[in-house]
């Protein structure tokens, strides 16, 4: 069936209209709006490949290997390595939310390059995300492949995320060019 919806209640795209509910996180266009939630997806379902690689290393020894996971450098230099990439990245996060945040709460204007910003960073935590999850599988062993499996899921799930419009190499060429000031080429 089709049904009329006035504009006024309605989102409107363009981050200009004031709301007219829920505050000043609704005055974000959708790049930035929809960037925050890949972000914060991609961010926990890291944290959780992460975690779990860390928990089945330390409890579980692998058939037919000789030592565990934890005793494997390999490991301990992957979990050192994008624990840190991880945490960077949530940095980076905060920190340009909280800059936008100030914009939308002192009623100055998000700048294109935070909507830039945002949607190269929603990619990158995506990237990220299925890099750790992808890694945390193959170290999980033929475990992983059943269902339930939390590292099955991890995977899935972030690689489902990664096939989302907004979180695609377009994010950094966009990117790039307003870095190299050739945003209007």
């Amino acid at each position: 069936h089709n049904h009329f919806v006035p504009t006024a209640l309605t989102y409107q795209q363009n981050g200009v209209v004031a709301p007219q509910r829920g505050g000043p996180l609704y005055r974000l266009a959708i790049p930035a709006f929809l960037a925050l939630e890949h972000i914060g997806f991609a961010l926990g379902v890291a944290r959780r490949a992460l975690d779990e690689l860390t928990t089945m290393a330390t409890t579980k020894r692998g058939q037919y290997r000789t030592i565990s996971l934890a005793e494997r450098p390999v490991v301990h230099r992957f979990v050192g390595k994008y624990d840190l990439k991880l945490r960077a990245a949530r940095a980076l996060a905060f920190q340009l939310y909280e800059e936008i945040w100030h914009c939308l709460t002192t009623d100055q204007p998000v700048a294109a390059n935070h909507q830039l910003q945002s949607r190269a960073l929603a990619t990158y935590t995506t990237d990220l995300a299925c890099e750790i999850a992808t890694q945390a599988f193959r170290y999980g062993g033929g475990g992983a492949l059943f269902q339930p499996n939390i590292l099955e899921l991890l995977l899935r799930d972030s690689n489902a995320a990664a096939q989302h419009i907004m979180v695609t190499d377009v994010a950094y060429e966009a990117y790039g060019k307003e870095i190299m000031g050739l945003s209007d080429c």
